[in-house]
């Protein structure tokens, strides 16, 4: 028996080498760890939630199976596992920090093994094969729902005191925990008990009829998982691409207008004969209130050095009294600027309020400003300079340049010496590129992560500007899009936040995930108690045939007697190979013909209540009944989900659609149920559109058939159809039960039942496919409150297609 399985490698077992322990502590503790890694492929991002957690199946089934002593495996395995999550040795504190959380989630999943292995212990006096349903509910109740609030509790509590959980996520992060943990101990604990305790005969025959089928399930799950994960990763790849290259425009076009300001200026001197400082400040003034990032826009002259004394007091006269031409030295202070060939002074700055300190300040003495100055005059364009700390600031805060040449009138410019000879001076811009940067994008900034970097720049110099929004992390996805600037090439490099995916997030995938493992939970149980159920048959059958043989030894004396029981015995062993055969024919069906699971289920159940017949406890064909209305259950919302998807996914059909039409086919459909129930139909005649029949066949089939589901007296049915502008207004009425208006807005959401399925059959996702046919067609759909009795729906379609 396996139970003799069990105590030999119990805590109270003879200890055996040190070495072997050994083995089994490390071995157990790299599964766990290995397994752990991998089950986050499971995972949907952002985060590490997944909807399945082996290694609590493995901890678990890891104790029964080998004793209590392995628990340092556990502890190991899990603390490696949660120190590579997030394992932060940037500071001692946080060293610390985050091998306190690795030690106090490891604890609890060793704690929560340990409690699973003692409770099956304690409420299964003698731990057996699992061959009867009371072993088989208490083994998966205890060691998975019940065992599995430790670690779950444990670990959420020790990260939100950590400051890693939000107090409103702790209810979402603690069921998920649960949740998975749960469906590794239902999955994987009793395949590991198969497949180490195949001592007994029992587990050697559920390896083909129970690990085969659950494997094969569990691998149909993860396959359409990834699936359905990598068309929601697809998707989200797409907004992302869409969002920055929208941002990426916006940022251009905003450069774009702030060097346009510069190029009117220019004109501006190109078309005056002589630009005073009032001139200046009065053309200047208007850009400079509607663009909020140009720090100050600046006229600099080129002053020989032989006209140098002149130009000073040609400014100080202008009222100007302390006015020189500055540099700065190596420490940053503003000093008497040095002689030099020419100077490149800032003459002309507004606003002059903010920015005295620029005020006479020699370009030429920079060495970043002194090369856009002489690129410019090479080139005869506007010129960009790299990363500059203002001068008008009194902090260390960065901008740009951009200068575009202004020369004397009618003249040529053919060559770098005519451009060198005719240069009356610069037209400059201060840029501040926080500011244009978050004036251009807004609010995009709230989920997006984006730095702007300068190609021709070197080191951190290339660095422009950087942002990433508060109490969010960036991604690894990153997108890069060019900005021209005059004269330089910048890089916009964005990156989703973590935010921005959880924003995204579609559920899509954590459903079909989280329902397939449900579902494959439940088939192990079923199949669990299904061969159990046979193995006590058979030891019963064996039981019954020795008693008969020794019966027969007892009356050897009496041939008749004895051949009459031989008789019986040959005729019950035909039955037994006949139900045995009928038993290993059903298994078979279950473990290869899984690619209809439900179906299979519901047929076996009706089998084994035809076979067994009156051996059956009322209890036990009571649960056949719950098995089957339950699979029944879940294959009508299976078939509902698949429309559902159709509904939503499917490409849209265009051409002319008699809804009239549409309407005869979706009653023809239910004609059985209206002749039962007497239902009568009043219609209008409905227009001619252009859109997809099968879509509005389904819309006319499930308004119809709801209103016929829920009458409380013989249903008479009222479809109108009304033209309001460029819309037709659908109608159908019914004088069923009707709907409270506290309702009305959740009725088409999946799944929303208002009754038990007892009082109405359904899914509850009727009406969401009949909003999303109407959705698609560019119609929407709403429940009307007039005071009438019954339900009321309106839905509108489109008019501009209509087919005259």
């Amino acid at each position: 028996m396996i139970n003799e399985l069990y105590e030999n490698h119990s805590i109270l077992s003879p200890p055996g080498t040190l070495m072997g322990w050994v083995t089994k502590v490390i071995l157990l503790a790299g599964v766990n760890y290995a397994v752990g890694r991998l089950s986050l492929l499971l995972a949907v991002p952002p985060g590490f939630a997944t909807a399945v957690f082996p290694p609590s199946g493995i901890a678990l089934a890891a104790l029964l199976l080998f004793g209590y002593r392995l628990w340092p495996g556990i502890f190991i395995g899990s603390c490696l596992f949660s120190a590579h999550q997030a394992f932060d040795t940037s500071t001692t504190e946080a060293t610390i920090q985050t091998s306190v959380i690795a030690l106090s989630i490891a604890m609890g999943s060793t704690f929560q093994a340990i409690a699973g292995a003692y409770l099956i212990r304690r409420f299964i006096a003698a731990l057996t094969p699992l061959d009867e349903e009371r072993d088989v509910v208490l083994f998966l109740l205890l060691g998975g729902p019940v065992s599995c609030i430790i670690a779950s509790t444990c670990g959420v509590t020790t990260l939100h005191i950590a400051g890693a959980i939000p107090r409103d996520g702790i209810a979402f992060n603690w069921f998920t925990w649960w949740v998975g943990d749960t469906i590794g101990v239902l999955i994987f604990a009793p395949l590991l008990m198969i497949v180490f305790g195949q001592t007994h005969p029992v587990m050697r025959r559920r390896m083909r009829s129970v690990v085969m089928p659950l494997c094969f399930t569990f691998i149909v799950v993860v396959t359409v998982f990834i699936y359905t994960r990598e068309r929601e990763r697809e998707k989200d790849s797409f907004e992302i691409d869409r969002q920055a290259t929208l941002l990426a425009r916006t940022l251009q076009r905003n450069f774009d207008l702030y060097t346009e300001v510069l190029m009117s200026l220019v004109n501006f001197y190109e078309s005056s004969v002589e630009v005073d400082r009032e001139e200046f400040r009065t053309f200047t003034a208007r850009s400079l209130s509607r663009h909020k990032g140009i720090k100050a826009l600046e006229w600099i002259p080129r002053v020989r050095d032989e006209d140098r004394a002149e130009f000073v007091q040609r400014t100080r006269a202008e009222g100007f009294a302390t006015f020189r031409l500055t540099e700065r030295d190596a420490q940053g202070k503003l000093i008497l600027a040095m002689q030099r060939p020419a100077y490149y002074p800032v003459y002309f700055v507004e606003p002059y309020i903010g920015n005295e300190a620029a005020f006479g300040f020699d370009l030429g003495s920079n060495r970043t400003r002194s090369d856009a100055i002489h690129r410019a005059i090479g080139t005869g364009q506007p010129i960009t300079t790299g990363r500059i700390n203002l001068v008008q600031e009194a902090t260390e805060h960065s901008g740009v340049l951009v200068m575009t040449p202004v020369y004397n009138k009618n003249v040529r410019l053919d060559t770098l010496a005519m451009r060198q000879e005719h240069l009356t001076g610069f037209v400059l811009g201060v840029f501040q590129i926080d500011r244009i940067v978050n004036e251009a994008i807004g609010r995009s900034s709230k989920n997006m992560s984006f730095a702007i970097f300068d190609e021709s720049a070197k080191g951190d110099d290339r660095l422009l500007f950087n942002h990433t929004p508060e109490n969010s992390e960036p991604t690894e996805m990153a997108l890069s899009a060019s900005i021209e600037m005059p004269g330089r090439r910048w890089t916009l490099q964005i990156s989703p936040t973590t935010r921005f995916l959880i924003a995204q997030r579609g559920w899509q995938a954590s459903i079909v995930l989280a329902a397939g493992l449900a579902f494959t939970a439940l088939l192990g149980g079923f199949l669990l108690v299904l061969t159990g159920r046979t193995a006590q048959i058979e030891s019963l059958v064996s039981q019954r045939t020795a008693e008969l043989s020794a019966a027969v030894d007892e009356l050897g004396d009496e041939v008749l007697i004895r051949q009459k029981i031989q008789d019986d015995l040959e005729n019950r062993n035909t039955d037994l190979i006949r139900a045995n055969k009928e038993l290993d024919e059903f298994t078979y069906v279950a473990s290869h013909d899984l690619q209809e699971p439900l179906r299979n289920m519901i047929s076996f159940c009706t089998l084994l209540a035809e076979d067994a017949g009156e051996k059956l406890s009322d209890d036990v064909a009571e649960d056949l009944k719950h098995i089957q209305s339950s699979s029944k259950r879940m294959q009508n919302l299976v078939k509902d989900l698949l429309i559902l998807s159709r509904a939503r996914r499917k490409e849209l059909r265009r051409e002319r659609v008699e809804l009239d039409r549409c309407l005869d086919n979706a009653i023809d459909a239910l004609k059985l149920r209206i002749a039962e129930t007497h239902t009568r139909i009043d219609r209008q005649p409905l227009p001619v559109i252009t859109g997809d029949p099968t879509l509005m066949t389904q819309l006319f089939q499930n308004l119809v058939s709801n209103a016929i589901k829920f009458a409380d007296e013989t249903p008479i049915i009222t479809i109108t159809a009304e033209k309001n502008g460029e819309h037709w207004t659908i109608g159908v009425s019914d004088n069923g039960i009707g709907i409270d208006r506290e309702y009305a807005e959740h009725v088409f959401a999946p799944f929303k039942r208002l009754h038990g399925i007892t009082e109405y059959e359904g899914t509850g996702i009727g009406l969401t496919i009949c909003q999303k046919a109407v959705e698609r067609h560019g119609g929407r759909i709403w429940v009307e409150f007039d005071g009438a009795k019954g339900t009321h729906f309106r839905f509108t379609l489109p008019a501009e297609n209509e087919q005259e």
